[in-house]
């Protein structure tokens, strides 16, 4: 029986605890322990400067773009086209702590190669907003997470 492929993730962000447990065969982040959201600017030249194309297999953005100028996101989806790499986006949520515009899920909902979310409601809201995609979205849920008590 031959090993699993490994997939290179480039993980925006890595740093989360929620992300470090994905963070395993068949899945590599290419950039564990970095947040390039973290000041609410997203810089793509220094996303590929430290990130060579050739380091990774596709994009993934989950978190911490709901204060991000969706012109740096432009650029960033931009960037990958450029670059022939996937682009993966998770919407945890239709709700932002930030007050993020819908125009900002409108973007990446329709510029992602793929879309997941955590359940089938935030699936439905998905597409009543924004239309039915061409590839599905997909549902994984997050199941079972223990009390902090």
């Amino acid at each position: 029986m031959s090993s699993p492929r490994i997939v290179s993730v480039l993980c925006l962000p890595a740093r989360h605890p929620y992300m470090a447990k994905l963070n395993r065969d068949p899945i590599r982040f290419v950039n564990p322990g970095t947040d390039y959201l973290e000041d609410g600017h997203l810089r793509p030249d220094v996303v590929f400067n430290s990130h060579p194309a050739n380091s990774y297999d596709v994009a993934h953005l989950h978190f911490s773009y709901d204060r991000t100028p969706t012109s740096d996101l432009e650029s960033f989806v931009g960037g990958l086209r450029a670059r022939r790499k996937a682009f993966v986006w998770t919407c945890h949520s239709l709700v932002s702590n930030w007050g993020s515009p819908d125009e900002i899920r409108r973007f990446l909902y329709h510029q992602a190669d793929g879309v997941i979310t955590p359940t089938q409601g935030c699936k439905r809201a998905l597409e009543q907003r924004f239309g039915v995609r061409a590839s599905e979205v997909r549902v994984a849920p997050l199941g079972y997470m223990l009390s902090p008590r």
